[in-house]
């Protein structure tokens, strides 16, 4: 990849994503209890969103105002459109770590496990970085059992949007809708003692129920 492509692309994809932000007419927060801004502002999370969600997960500091005091490190492909992504999310102001489930998987977990332990948030796609759509890879499981932190569902729906013919059938909101961002129930790694599969299962499910509750908000706009 050129390095002019290497600039462009993620500069014009970062000024798109604000445009479009910048222009709907409401972004509804919706947020469970046990995922309120205090408990989020105090603890490490691992933010978890389907990958054709993604775009406007850069966009949690500026959503949630008090998550602003911890910064968020985004996992991303070490493919060549992995990098376009973290040049993206670099001028989002989203620092980011490259591996996936198939490249780099111990280098990257160690690199996520240390920005943990310095306290601050992770994001992940568990689905990425080629699927299948909304299937949970179980490394998101262990690196939340090894590091101890919760796992935050994470959603994003808007009442009008654009779909890609991606695997992943990536949704992109259209100006002027209605944003709906969704944060769910944290899951917990300490209540599946140690069992990945079990933990995997149940990150799918809260995905999965997070998506549908933002997307029958949006609907109603």
């Amino acid at each position: 990849m050129s390095r002019l492509k290497l600039f462009v692309l993620p500069l014009l994809a970062s000024l798109l994503i604000r445009l479009i932000y910048f222009t709907c007419w409401l972004r509804r927060l919706e947020i469970q209890a046990e995922a309120d801004s205090n408990f989020i502002r105090n603890t490490p999370v691992i933010f978890a969103f389907w990958h054709g969600r993604q775009l406007f997960a850069a966009y949690l500091p500026v959503v949630f105002p008090d998550f602003r005091n911890k910064k968020i490190s985004v996992l991303v492909s070490a493919h060549e459109d992995g990098r376009l992504i973290a040049k993206t999310v670099k001028y989002l102001g989203i620092d980011s770590v490259e591996g996936s489930s198939s490249r780099k998987t111990r280098a990257s977990s160690r690199e996520l496990l240390g920005v943990l332990r310095r306290d601050q948030h992770i994001a992940i796609t568990p689905d990425g970085p080629k699927g299948p759509a909304q299937v949970a890879k179980i490394g998101v499981a262990k690196l939340a059992l090894h590091s101890g932190a919760p796992v935050v569902p994470v959603a994003v729906s808007a009442s009008c949007s654009w779909k890609f013919s991606s695997w992943d059938s990536m949704i992109l909101p259209k100006p002027f809708s209605k944003m709906v961002f969704y944060l769910g129930k944290p899951v917990w790694p300490s209540e599946y003692k140690g069992r990945p599969e079990p933990l995997r299962e149940a990150i799918e499910a809260a995905l999965n129920s997070v998506c549908e509750r933002a997307d029958t908000l949006a609907r109603k706009y």
